[in-house]
């Protein structure tokens, strides 16, 4: 993983998700979208500092209680999928930034960050996991099989993780694993 790829990585997704926008909700709903649902049933109270890391057009800001909750700030690729978001008008900034960039150069803790179906497009996710500032990590990942060491690219364009290789990640940054699908 050099620079180079890293900005291939990025050219790819902003593309593929700036063409996406136009339908990116009404095919959610079609595929009947789980992982919000899923995220909805652990009765998660977010407060403080929420950072959406990879909102696309803001579907789980959309979904949660805001009451208790001081700042939500969304953060995609696609400048396409935030001007949906910013129509909803559900956050509190909105970033074009990719994840890793806005990571590093933001210094906010955030008590929760979600980060739904963004490390399926990362693929130096342990560098990632290193600018992570949140008291609270809340993620999906695509598992890949037992036998691969770390990451595999799918021939769909999407990585896979060992979900091993994750776990291993959170307890060097010093975080816990709650809850797992």
């Amino acid at each position: 993983f050099n620079n180079d790829s890293k900005n291939i990585d990025i050219l790819y997704v902003k593309e593929l998700f700036d063409k996406f926008a136009s339908t990116y909700d009404e095919t959610m709903e079609k595929i009947k979208y789980a992982v919000i649902k899923k995220v909805s049933e652990l009765n998660i109270e977010f407060y403080g500092n929420v950072l959406d890391l990879g909102c696309g057009t803001g579907v789980f800001a959309n979904c949660i209680k805001k009451d208790n909750i001081k700042q939500l700030i969304g953060v995609d690729i696609s400048q396409n999928m935030l001007n949906l978001a910013e129509k909803k008008r559900v956050y509190t900034n909105l970033f074009n930034k990719d994840a890793y960039t806005f990571l590093t150069e933001n210094n906010i803790m955030f008590d929760f960050m979600v980060a739904f179906d963004v490390f399926e497009y990362i693929s130096d996710i342990e560098k990632l996991f290193t600018k992570i500032n949140a008291k609270t990590i809340i993620f999906n990942i695509e598992t890949a099989k037992e036998d691969i060491k770390d990451t595999i690219l799918t021939y769909n364009g999407r990585i896979k993780h060992n979900p091993e290789y994750i776990r291993q990640m959170l307890a060097t940054s010093g975080s816990t694993l709650t809850h797992e699908y």
